[in-house]
């Protein structure tokens, strides 16, 4: 049933006692002085770090709230956050503040997790410089947009060797950056690296590639030009093993010009890759470059938003580029793939995509996104439809926009495991079918239900998700023109009179 409303926690007692009490706990330290020094105790110190954490969350949300800057009394209230064993700092909550980078670079020497955010003061970037020494135990570390640069990445090769994930994007880091942290620097460990936006070049991205054995995840516009570049000159050169990297997500971003064949010579040297993401905008990416991806065994995640219109002279109408299409590239390559596939995510500008042809490739998605132009199905008379469709039991995540068949939706929404559903410009959808599914399931795993513009759907349908089977947080309706207001206000009455904690929201024409 949609969760009754529980009783406060013992954790959320104590940190709304002291957001209540916050002038009372800055009293005892004083005000007057500028920061608490490195030896000053805290009546914070002997919270648990789950307990200091949400409280830091908790008062950042106060904060934001009621202003948008941090005066002097609540600064003071910021350091008393700042205890030993505090492992996650996020600067952007107090807006890049000196004093509090300052005073975590006394008090914290185990801090785990950093963020940097931006600060308007100069002296901002230059204190952290100095403090990346004090933080030896990064394992995440978040730069981007900071302003950080090359002599950032050195300091951090020399002093943060334990670090796991650098997301330096939008940044002032360039080639030389990056062979002081793995190269000539001792950062060897690190997984996950965002340059994205940074002054990276090629030369740069084969650093990383060649010095991080353990790197599973680069996010730069010019990877795969540079995976391409590589396989072609170990083909040029006739070499039967080439090296092979350890990354296991390969991304084509919206700025990255497709190269042709680029996808299928990186994907030579990254046989582990399990996650492809694709924007494309620019270049041609055809339907036999998408194919190259039948190589991969174990490919979990594919994510493709199609954006590209063919080149036009001034005055001249856009017309979709369709070198990519779901017939000759994304459903030959769902049936040699679909069955490792657990996430499939397609937007964009793809025509006539086949609902029935992912579920019959695909029976062990458990997230399915499509949102494109044009929708359809491969079954033309109601006499060959099957009796059952092999959709997935395992599928907890479904957002579908536009027309798609009721035998199509009947099937997706078979599934038990759904607990996040979302549909908009959905006329299929009635009641007759939530309650079709609510036979078979109860929708007992739903925490999430989302409609927009669905306008076959009344107050019948929704009624049946108002169950004692379900763990209902949310349902939004959006322009869904069978809802009446007095049906909210019906819903309304009956989750206080059940208690529900169920968030319910509406938007009406």
């Amino acid at each position: 049933m949609p969760r009754l409303k529980s009783v406060i926690s013992l954790s959320k007692i104590c940190v709304d006692f002291i957001l209540d009490n916050e002038n009372d706990f800055r009293k005892k330290v004083g005000t007057d002085s500028p920061n608490l020094g490195k030896n000053t105790s805290s009546p914070f110190e002997h919270l648990p770090t789950v307990v200091l954490e949400e409280l830091a969350k908790e008062f950042r949300e106060k904060l934001n709230k009621y202003s948008s800057s941090i005066n002097k009394e609540a600064l003071k209230f910021v350091e008393l956050m700042i205890t030993p064993h505090l492992q996650t700092l996020d600067l952007r909550w107090w807006r890049g503040n000196i004093n509090v980078l300052r005073l975590a670079g006394l008090k914290i020497p185990d801090l785990k997790t950093l963020v940097l955010g931006y600060s308007s003061d100069s002296k901002y970037y230059g204190e952290f410089l100095n403090c990346i020494p004090k933080f030896s135990k990064l394992q995440f570390l978040e730069l981007s947009f900071s302003g950080a640069g090359d002599d950032c990445l050195k300091l951090l090769g020399t002093y943060c060797t334990e670090l796991r994930k650098l997301y330096a994007g939008y940044s002032d880091v360039s080639d030389d950056g990056i062979r002081g942290l793995c190269v000539v620097g001792n950062c060897k460990s690190i997984c996950a690296l965002v340059l994205e936006g940074s002054k990276v070049t090629t030369k740069g991205i084969q650093l990383a590639l060649s010095n991080l054995p353990d790197l599973q995840v680069l996010y730069h516009t010019s990877v795969l030009e540079c995976l391409a570049e590589i396989a072609q000159k170990a083909g040029d050169e006739k070499r039967l093993n080439m090296h092979k990297y350890s990354l296991s997500s390969l991304y084509i971003l919206e700025n990255t010009i497709y190269k042709s064949q680029s996808l299928e010579l990186s994907v030579l040297l990254c046989p582990k890759i399990t996650k492809v993401h694709i924007i494309w905008r620019e270049g041609r990416l055809t339907d036999a470059d998408l194919l190259s991806l039948r190589s991969l065994e174990n490919l979990k995640t594919l994510e493709i938003h199609h954006k590209a219109f063919l080149p036009r002279k001034q005055g001249e109408a856009l017309v979709v580029d369709e070198g990519l299409t779901f017939q000759g590239g994304v459903a030959p390559l769902l049936q040699t793939v679909g069955t490792t596939l657990k996430k499939l995510n397609l937007k964009g500008l793809f025509y006539n995509v086949d609902i029935q042809a992912i579920i019959e490739s695909c029976p062990n998605l458990q997230s399915l996104t499509v949102s494109v132009q044009r929708l359809t199905t491969t079954w033309s008379k109601s006499e060959e439809m099957p009796t059952r469709n092999p959709v997935s039991d395992q599928l907890a995540f479904l957002d579908l926009y536009g027309s798609v068949t009721t035998e199509n939706l009947v099937a997706l929404l078979s599934s038990p495991s759904l607990a996040h559903v979302r549909l908009s410009n959905c006329p299929a959808l009635t009641d007759e079918i939530l309650h079709g599914a609510a036979r078979q399931h109860s929708f007992r795993k739903l925490e999430y239900f989302k409609l927009y513009h669905c306008p076959s759907v009344s107050k019948k349908g929704i009624d049946i998700l108002f169950q004692n089977t379900n763990l209902l947080k949310e349902i939004h309706l959006a322009w869904c023109e069978r809802i009446k207001h007095k049906d909210w206000i019906t819903w309304k009455e009956l989750l206080d009179k059940h208690n529900w904690d169920l968030l319910l929201s509406h938007q009406l024409f």
